[in-house]
């Protein structure tokens, strides 16, 4: 998370947000306040900025970086369709009750608390439900959010700063010559994934950011 003097920008996982905190320390007076903290544990006023990124290309980033990291919400063992299957149907899976049993607190700066996943909905995929849990206000709500797209990153994280701040040619030119930040080594395109059962399962289990940006395959 960094804190500007006009925006705070809110860093989901595997939303382009290494790059956005980077550059951002690089150009403008800012500071990282936390990582991956949601906003509703914010006590200042501000306007709040994240990102978004499409769900297809986000749970294959989020599977290889997770297997590289040994993140706890998937299974070591699982291939790619399996642990796909496990966060789109969280609540049902078998890791479930592990994660409302496990120690958040013994982490590494914990992201999640037990009370997090206590009121998991039943039919939403997990980066839905991830994605409004760090964007949503204390009522809930993402709609004032200003938010940029993955897909167009560079461009909309100078809209963003123009808007709040303005921007200089010079800030212009470090977003669009810093370099991308490392892709997973062993992922392909997004598409090479999945087959249909599993592309059907995402909108249906991720209704909530395709209808909010309208995401397709």
């Amino acid at each position: 998370m960094i804190k500007a003097k006009n925006f705070t920008y809110v860093h989901p996982l595997k939303c382009g947000g290494t790059f956005v905190n980077k550059t951002l320390l690089d150009i403008i007076n800012c500071k990282e306040v936390a990582y991956h903290l949601p906003r509703n544990r914010v006590s200042y006023e501000t306007n709040f900025v994240t990102s978004v990124r499409n769900p297809f290309d986000w749970y294959v980033s989020f599977y290889y970086h997770s297997l590289r990291y040994r993140n706890y919400l998937i299974k070591p063992s699982g291939d790619f369709k399996s642990t796909l299957m496990d966060l789109l149907n969280l609540k049902q899976s078998s890791k479930y009750s592990e994660l409302l049993s496990h120690d958040w607190l013994a982490d590494y700066g914990p992201m999640f608390t037990t009370k997090d996943f206590e009121g998991y909905p039943d039919d939403m995929g997990f980066y839905s439900w991830y994605w409004n849990r760090m964007n949503a206000n204390k009522d809930g709500n993402t709609d004032d959010v200003h938010v940029m797209r993955v897909e167009n990153l560079r461009e909309d994280l100078i809209a963003t700063i123009d808007k709040f701040d303005g921007v200089s040619q010079y800030q212009k030119d470090v977003i669009l010559n810093t370099p991308n930040a490392r892709v997973e080594d062993k992922r392909t395109d997004y598409h090479d994934y999945y087959d249909d059962e599993m592309i059907a399962m995402v909108y249906k289990q991720d209704k909530a950011i395709f209808d909010k940006f309208g995401y397709e395959f």
